[in-house]
């Protein structure tokens, strides 16, 4: 069964965390023994609850933190991550936006196209998230006027996004149920398609097709005698006797024998677990890639991935403390780390604009966007983000307290 990745971001009041408790509520995802938990003595149901689990979320009355939900339909299974809606927490919606298939932006009907709207709409489009879908909530506190959601769609259509992404405008009451699993009966001037039906019938692109097989390896062991090299396949199959090339080295061996789950097989698919061994003794590390070379290709195809140790990257930065260009960081691209400094800035996002401006010294703070020039310490293997969210991502780190402070997506030509 596929399993989609899904966000939700928007204001505060907007209603994320009430969408996705009906959403659950009406899916029958919801075991009985939670609905008891959270059904209020009057019988009512808080469906914000379901997503709110944190306790100081709960005496708020708001989201703080990314809140992560499973559930699953007779046709797939979802995770979803209800990114807080305040402005201080945009970092944590960056980090639900980075691995999602789809976004979610909550517009509360009521209040229309707002700043936050606008940010979080840039921010899932700089990170690429293949489907947006812009929900306009509390249709029924507008009493299903339709004028007021063709308002929306059309300020919508003036947004100016950097990529391609299928886009979805859906009319709903998270609160009543309307347009979100079942359709609603107050407004028949939709003929579009539920969020639900949206969600289960979507089919979102294979960024990494022009990618070869490759995984990163994520732990080395030695046994018997044999050294075998473990970590996730995350794109195309391996076999055994299949020629390896491995990055950063440009070293190349055959694969011997390869097991999944502990037997011994001749292929592993795509996202399985694997453990390798070679025909050869070759120096591999933690980090090291493992990229298949076909009949096709017998060395890196330069136009879908490089290795190299200078790249620009649009940067968002974590921390309360801010950015010190000048400083050493230490930037890790899924078990790959290495140090890396900052070479230049060329331009920083303007919050209030909501634009890049050309950077004039200014300080980067929390929640800071900026397109900047990196040189790492050993050459990685990158690729534009928008082919591989693990060759193109990658996140900040400060090498005293080992504390996450940026993260950053790979612009294209590196």
């Amino acid at each position: 069964m596929e399993l989609i990745k899904f966000i939700t971001a928007g204001n505060v009041d907007d209603g994320k965390s009430t969408l996705i408790g009906r959403l659950l509520y009406d899916s029958k995802a919801i075991s009985n023994d939670v609905l008891e938990s959270i059904q209020q003595t009057d019988g009512e149901i808080n469906f914000a609850y379901f997503t709110d689990g944190l306790k100081a979320e709960r005496e708020q009355g708001i989201t703080i933190d990314v809140a992560y939900k499973y559930f699953s339909t007779e046709k797939r299974k979802f995770i979803i991550a209800d990114c807080p809606g305040h402005k201080e927490y945009t970092r944590n919606m960056i980090t639900g936006a980075s691995h999602a298939d789809i976004a979610i932006i909550m517009i509360d009907a009521t209040n229309g196209i707002t700043e936050q709207t606008r940010r979080h709409s840039f921010i899932v489009d700089i990170m690429n998230i293949p489907c947006i879908i812009f929900c306009v909530n509390k249709m029924d506190v507008v009493n299903y006027d339709e004028s007021v959601f063709q308002r929306i769609i059309r300020q919508i259509a003036d947004f100016k996004f950097i990529n391609k992404h299928q886009i979805e405008y859906v009319p709903v009451s998270a609160l009543k149920g309307d347009n979100v699993v079942f359709r609603s009966e107050n407004m028949s001037w939709y003929d579009g398609s539920t969020l639900l039906y949206i969600l289960e019938n979507y089919q979102y692109p294979d960024k990494m097709a022009n990618l070869p097989a490759y995984m990163q390896v994520q732990y080395v062991s030695f046994q018997n005698d044999e050294r075998y090299f473990f970590g996730t396949l995350l794109n195309g199959n391996f076999e055994t006797g299949q020629e390896i090339l491995v990055m950063p080295t440009q070293q190349r061996n055959k694969i011997k024998e390869i097991f999944v789950l502990g037997k011994n097989k001749s292929q592993a698919e795509h996202g399985e677990s694997v453990a390798l061994t070679f025909m050869e003794d070759t120096e591999i590390q933690r980090g090291y890639t493992l990229m298949a070379l076909t009949s096709s290709m017998d060395e890196l195809p330069e136009q879908n991935v490089q290795l190299t140790q200078t790249f620009s990257a649009i940067c968002f930065w974590l921390d309360e403390v801010p950015f010190i260009p000048s400083k050493r960081y230490l930037i890790q691209q899924h078990s790959f780390r290495t140090y890396v400094k900052c070479q230049s800035i060329a331009e920083i996002f303007d919050l209030n604009e909501l634009k890049f401006k050309e950077y004039h010294s200014e300080n980067i703070n929390s929640n800071s966007i900026f397109k900047a020039q990196f040189q790492t310490a050993q050459p990685m293997l990158v690729s534009n983000y928008t082919q591989s969210t693990i060759l193109g991502t990658f996140i900040l780190i400060d090498e005293t307290s080992y504390k996450t402070v940026g993260a950053g997506v790979l612009l294209a030509g590196h």
